[in-house]
């Protein structure tokens, strides 16, 4: 059959139960292609592969399953986008819109094939609900923008060269609820195939991202921590292996005015189940550290743990220059101050600087 383009609104939603010993709501599923196993034998649909050329959405495709209520309750399904046991999409699933499910985004029977693979674009792309693909690559494409909202299980995850991707913990939507076995996906990023990263990826200050699987940073690409004080900082946490190419950057993303003293660690900013990250004299020797802080710089090491990415400040200008650079000579005399008390610092200035 021919493909889907959706500019508008596709809905399901499902009804709600209440009362009884068992109550269940009901499925609600925005785009559902072929049968499956998860619902009901009412709604399963027999026969040949239903085949698909592919799905572009850039409105909004909903699916929200039935409240319920009483003992033994169970919300029903929401499920955005489901591929079913006998689907195929030849085209891939292109989103630049919004795909939301109570319980999931998109779900991919493993038996579903999804060929060309999820694709992400532009910068207002939102997946709402885990996202279980196990059989299906995610590309964030160049150009796009895009953040995670719940957890993704998919074959492999990849960021293209001019695409950002800002990974928040991305806690699931149906782990540690009534949904088990299949349904249930753990937070992060459950790879099969690794993620591969040409792009930017992007974690905030305070975030801990999981990588369930393997790391590949290419040359050139960007790991971009942000950082607003020694104690707060973005860190990824990967359960496999942790490559990084000769020529991966790590870029801090100084927010805000921190001071940090010489020698001070910036400790797991990437941990792995085995980093390879070169290791000279303790210093990780693919990885190229810049930072947008006039003051601040930093070197890469592993010196305290090989499987461990640490950042130690290294204040490469004194106060005086950067201003003098910053062509600001009215605050050279403020700067020199202040410098000196950095070094030095009066006994009642202790606890500020």
């Amino acid at each position: 059959t021919g493909s889907l383009q959706n500019i508008g609104t596709i809905q399901g939603i499902g009804g709600s139960a209440s009362g009884g010993s068992i109550a269940n709501g009901g499925d609600g599923l925005g785009i559902r292609l072929g049968s499956g196993t998860l619902f009901e034998s009412s709604y399963s649909v027999s026969g040949a592969v239903q085949a698909f050329q592919g799905i572009t959405n850039s409105g909004l495709i909903q699916g929200i399953g039935g409240s319920a209520t009483g003992t033994n309750a169970q919300a029903g399904l929401g499920i955005g986008l489901y591929v079913g046991l006998n689907a195929t999409i030849n085209g891939g699933i292109h989103n630049s819109g919004i795909i939301r499910g109570s319980t999931h985004s998109i779900y991919v029977e493993d038996a579903g094939i999804v060929s060309g693979g999820i694709n992400i674009a532009g910068s207002a792309a939102q997946l709402i609900g885990d996202v279980r693909a196990n059989t299906a690559d995610m590309n964030v494409k160049s150009g796009a923008i895009f953040t995670n909202t719940n957890a993704i299980s998919v074959n492999a995850f990849n960021v293209e060269s001019g695409a950002t991707f800002n990974f928040n913990n991305g806690v699931s939507s149906t782990y540690d609820t009534s949904f088990v076995g299949a349904l249930s996906i753990a937070g992060g990023i459950q790879v099969a195939n690794g993620v591969s990263n040409a792009g930017v990826i992007a974690v905030i200050a305070g975030q801990t991202p999981t990588i369930t699987g393997d790391y590949r940073q290419l040359s050139g690409g960007v790991y971009q921590p942000q950082l607003t004080s020694a104690t707060s900082y973005g860190k990824l946490n990967v359960s496999g292996t942790a490559t990084l190419d000769p020529g991966a950057v790590v870029s801090i993303n100084v927010v805000g005015a921190p001071y940090l003293s010489n020698g001070t660690t910036l400790s797991g900013v990437l941990t792995a189940g085995t980093l390879n990250a070169g290791s000279i004299a303790g210093v990780a020797s693919n990885v190229t550290v810049v930072d947008n802080s006039a003051l601040l710089g930093f070197i890469a090491s592993t010196s305290a743990n090989p499987n461990s990415l640490d950042l130690i400040a290294n204040q490469t200008l004194s106060m005086v220059t950067a201003v003098e650079q910053n062509n600001n000579p009215a605050a050279v005399g403020a700067a020199t101050v202040l410098q000196g008390m950095v070094a030095s610092p009066p006994s009642a200035m202790q606890g500020v600087i």
